[in-house]
């Protein structure tokens, strides 16, 4: 499962699969207010100047909101695309993908791994790299309470801003953690109703759910047999992601996966 931004489409890349489609309004005046500090995103959903895209207008959500993808502004090559794949799934539980797709989470680690990290920063935040404190300045939410959780007992390693940049501040933030029994977990989560944005979920490409709310679940496994889970949901305010580096091929490890994402809430 790959999140696909409606820049992406109006550049031409129509063979990535579409998860959720994000599109946050009055983005134009956003990016003017400022310009964000030039670090690596884990994940960008939102970062975006509709005045700079050819073409028609882009689809502006306000909200949550559910539809199907015939009632989706976009191009019916991307629409085919995303069904292709829902129909894999169904069908054989995973999706093909190249080793690049499927090894970001290890990426990820190995970039940080190399990074030299203070006794300061570590005491900040557990076992978070080099200018973490100085990242976590500049999140404008509050990150989602893991202390009853099972994340609460895994090794924190990274800590990363993500979402749009608004009034000086990041509206989402990524977290990569180690976790017994998984692996490593990234946990994403962006605010999309801060500047009046908002969320259009496809209902196709819905096949679980998290706590009652419907969930997009994708496995991911290359040739060599590398894998990947991504699980998205959205709330009445966040969109969250939860990915692990393995392809949860069995029942039982999906829905242990599941009861991970569940007790964020």
């Amino acid at each position: 499962m790959k999140m696909y931004l409606h820049r992406q489409i109006l550049k031409g890349l129509a063979a990535v699969n579409l998860i959720l489609v994000i599109t946050v309004l009055q983005m134009g005046s956003i990016m003017a207010q400022s310009q964000p500090p030039t670090i690596p995103l884990p994940f960008d959903p939102a970062t975006i100047d509709p005045s700079t895209l050819p073409g028609a207008k882009l689809p502006l959500y306000k909200g949550r909101q559910f539809m199907s993808l015939d009632e989706q502004k976009l191009p019916e090559n991307v629409k085919q695309s995303m069904r292709r794949d829902v129909e894999q799934m169904r069908q054989q539980g995973f999706l093909h993908a190249e080793d690049a797709e499927v090894l970001k989470l290890d990426r990820r680690h190995m970039n940080r791994k190399k990074s030299q990290a203070t006794k300061e920063d570590l005491d900040a935040i557990g076992m978070a790299p080099t200018k973490i404190k100085e990242a976590l300045d500049t999140i404008g939410i509050v990150p989602t309470d893991i202390t009853e959780t099972p994340l609460a007992t895994a090794k924190l390693i990274d800590v990363s801003p993500n979402g749009s940049w608004f009034i000086d501040k990041w509206t989402g933030l990524s977290r990569l953690f180690v976790v017994k029994g998984f692996g490593l977990v990234s946990l994403d989560e962006f605010d999309f109703t801060i500047g009046n944005g908002g969320v259009a979920v496809a209902e196709e490409l819905c096949n679980e759910f998290v706590n009652a709310e419907p969930a997009a679940l994708r496995v991911k496994e290359s040739p060599a047999k590398r894998g990947i889970t991504e699980l998205v949901w959205v709330t009445e305010k966040r969109l969250f992601t939860l990915t692990v580096n393995r392809p949860l091929k069995s029942r039982g490890k999906v829905d242990q996966f599941i009861e991970l994402a569940e007790s964020l809430h």
